[in-house]
Order: structure tokens, then C-alpha cells, then sequence
């Protein structure tokens, strides 16, 4: 597993900065956002900020993730279903416009299989976006439907399966392929095929 040190905090100016010069075209990403909620009797946090640094959807847009990606790339983003949709909280929409993905293609669905929180509905699913930039052939066709269903995992750990169907989806980049997955935390169960394959970034992994 390669992990690189591609942002580097600042702060002074409050914001990430570039550290590397190397780009890629594939990238995976679950941004770790405060997502706040409401509860009768009070107001807590979604769990996330217990868990590791969680970011304001201002702060990840400013990253300077459109620095570190080739002209033609893919991106396959993270989005809870509360935060998919309306002009206030669509905020997949937000990132991918600021990181420079402006061609939306599909998403997937990960069921997991049992309910979870919610403020107005209890969520099970979870939208995994898929967007291009640049000129990009269609995803690789397989026989994977847009419902993944898996088990629920510890805290903001998504099944590896995902990272299969990224990998069977963008065999078209062939040799050049270049996978890098950003904001990973430490997954002591990840699969070792995945390690030798990808690069990571992210707050838990040094």
C-alpha cells in the first residue's frame, strides 16, 4: 500500500495545499464530512467527528483535488442520501463542480442491510456518485447491477467489493490506469490485492 502525502495542512491560511506532483485518473473518495442531526431532547454529531477529523463542505470543495488529476479522469464519490439532493443540501453536486468533475454519469447504491439513523426517514442505503472530467470512454460494461448489497461495516468503512466494481468499471485507462483512493482510514481488513494496486491518502493511515 503506497501512501502519499499529496495535501499538506496549513495552518496559517486554514486550508490544504499541494504536496506532490504526481496525478491520477482514477480516484475513490469518501469525504469526511460533519454532517450534523437533530435529535428530540437535543443535538449531537453523526458519529463521525468521534471517530476521525471530520470537514465542513467548504473546506473539501477548497482542496485542491483538481491539481492532482489527469485531464481525462474518473472520480466514484461518497454522498449519505440526505445530503444527494435540493439546493441547499446537494452537496455531491457542489464537489464535483469545485474539483473540476462537470459530467455526472450514473451511482450505486449500497444497501446495508439493516437501518441506521435519520432525520426524517431511517437510512440504509448509501449513493456512491460516478462523474468524468476530460474525454473519458464509457465505463467498462459488466454485469454489475446499480444495488450492492453488504453487510453494514464499522463507521464509514465501505465493503472492498466497492473498490472491485471500480476497478472492473475503468479497465479502459489499461496500463496508464492510475487509482488513488483519498480520505481512506485504516481498514485493518482490507484485501491485500487491493494494496499493491492503489494509493491512498488520508488522516489515520501514517
Amino acid at each position: 500500500m503506497a501512501v502519499v502525502n499529496i495535501f499538506k495542512y496549513n495552518p496559517d491560511t486554514l486550508s490544504y495545499e499541494l504536496n506532490t506532483k504526481k496525478k491520477w485518473n482514477v480516484l475513490y473518495v469518501d469525504p469526511p464530512n460533519a454532517f450534523k442531526m437533530k435529535k428530540t431532547g437535543g443535538s449531537f454529531k453523526s458519529g463521525s467527528s468521534d471517530k476521525y477529523m471530520t470537514m465542513t463542505i467548504e473546506q473539501i470543495c477548497d482542496m485542491p483535488v483538481e491539481k492532482i488529476t489527469e485531464k481525462n479522469s474518473i472520480i466514484f464519490l461518497w454522498v449519505q442520501t440526505a445530503l444527494s439532493g435540493g439546493n441547499i443540501n446537494n452537496y455531491g453536486d457542489r464537489i464535483l463542480e469545485a474539483w473540476g468533475f462537470s459530467r455526472f454519469s450514473t451511482k450505486l447504491y449500497w444497501d446495508k442491510g439493516s437501518i441506521g439513523m435519520g432525520a426524517n426517514y431511517r437510512n440504509q442505503v448509501e449513493e456512491l456518485w460516478v462523474a468524468k472530467k476530460g474525454d473519458v470512454k464509457a465505463l467498462h460494461m459488466t454485469r454489475q447491477s446499480t444495488l450492492v448489497r453488504h453487510k453494514r461495516l464499522p463507521h464509514s468503512v465501505k465493503p472492498d467489493i466497492f473498490r472491485r466494481i471500480v476497478e472492473d468499471s475503468t479497465t479502459q485507462f489499461g496500463k496508464k490506469r492510475k487509482m488513488i483512493e483519498l480520505f481512506k482510514r485504516r481498514n485493518p481488513n482490507l484485501q491485500k490485492e487491493f494494496k499493491k494496486k492503489w494509493d491512498y491518502f488520508g488522516d489515520q493511515l501514517h
